[in-house]
């Protein structure tokens, strides 16, 4: 879901493991139950609509990068050996 989102397109999941916390639901694609005419029917509704799935993909690509992108990853693990380091100091 990520690297879709990274290459702006929107995205189809079911609710399973962190699809959720991954995607915007609604905005960068849908998380769907476990149907499969729900999938039919968002698939057919993103291929009559080019403005939809632009948009999708945008919002996709933003959350991607913004959450998930290698620097902030790099970053946020940093943070966290830095916290560990100082609290096994005290």
């Amino acid at each position: 879901l990520i690297q879709a989102q990274m290459a702006g397109v929107p995205v189809l999941t079911t609710d399973v493991g962190s699809a959720s916390e991954v995607m915007i639901n609604g905005q960068s694609g849908f998380c769907l139950r476990y149907l499969a005419k729900d999938f039919a029917d968002k698939i057919e509704l993103l291929a009559k609509n080019e403005g939809m799935r632009n948009s999708f993909g945008a919002a996709g690509e933003s959350n991607a990068r913004g959450n998930f992108s290698l620097s902030r990853m790099v970053s946020d693990h940093a943070e966290l050996y830095q916290d560990l380091i100082s609290r096994s100091k005290s």
